[in-house]
This record gives C-alpha cells, structure tokens and sequence, in this order.
C-alpha cells in the first residue's frame, strides 16, 4: 500500500467534489480507516486473541458510529473506504505501514496544494485577465 495517495485523491475528487468543507473530515476519516485496518493487521500477532477482540471492537463501534451519524469528521465514507482497502489480504500481505501512512500524507499534501494553491492563485490572477477577450481564430 505504497500508493496510499491514491485513495485519497480519488475520494475527495471523486466522491466530494473537491468541496473545501469535505476536506478535513477526508483526511481525518482517511487516517483513522488506515489505522484501524493496521490494527487488524498489526496488533493480532502482538497480542494474540485479545488482539482480535480488541481490533474487532473498534471496527463494530465505528461501523455502529457510521450508521447512527456519530462523529462524521472522523468516522465517515472514507474511513471505510481506507478501512475495506486495507484489510483486503493481498494488502495485508504486504503491509507497510509507514509507507502507507507516508502515501497518504503524500496525497493529503499533493490535494492540498494542488486543489487550494490553484484556487488561491485563480482568485489573485482572475482579476488580471478578466478585461482581455482571446484572440479571434482566423
């Protein structure tokens, strides 16, 4: 899970919009999903069956948070989206969790500076051309 970028560029674009107030909720839904789908991979095999029990737990009260509407900055779609794709076993196979935790801080960056920064330097240079018409075509 390298690319862990992608998801999070694909769900804000895809799925919000780009919308500037669905970006927060995006990256703390993106996070905790990731975290949970590490720890049904990572705390098992360091605590055994209380591991499982422990990861279990978390996964049901966030399933039970995300059906009643409780906490939707952090419990949201995409911290199930985050949570499906990382507890698919060809990816727990290979897990990494810093470069996952990596890919998507990559991705939260790149859409912030991508989606914002445009947005910002739209509205200081929109000003300047707002006068000029494009050249007819001959």
């Amino acid at each position: 899970m390298q690319a862990g970028c992608v998801p999070i560029v694909l769900y804000w674009g895809a799925v919000e919009h780009l919308q500037r107030e669905k970006l927060l909720p995006a990256i703390v839904g993106s996070l905790l999903g990731l975290s949970l789908a590490y720890a049904m991979y990572g705390l098992p095999p360091m605590l055994g069956g209380s591991g499982w029990a422990i990861a279990i737990g978390a996964v049901l009260v966030a399933i039970y948070c995300q059906v009643m509407g409780w906490l939707p900055i952090a419990i949201n779609a995409a911290t199930m989206l985050f949570l499906t794709v990382g507890t698919i076993p060809a990816v727990q196979a290979h897990a990494d969790l810093e470069g996952a935790f990596a890919g998507l801080v990559l991705g939260i960056l790149f859409m912030a500076v991508i989606v914002m920064g445009g947005g910002w330097a739209a509205q200081k240079l929109a000003p300047r051309f707002a006068g000029r018409r494009a050249a007819p075509h001959p």
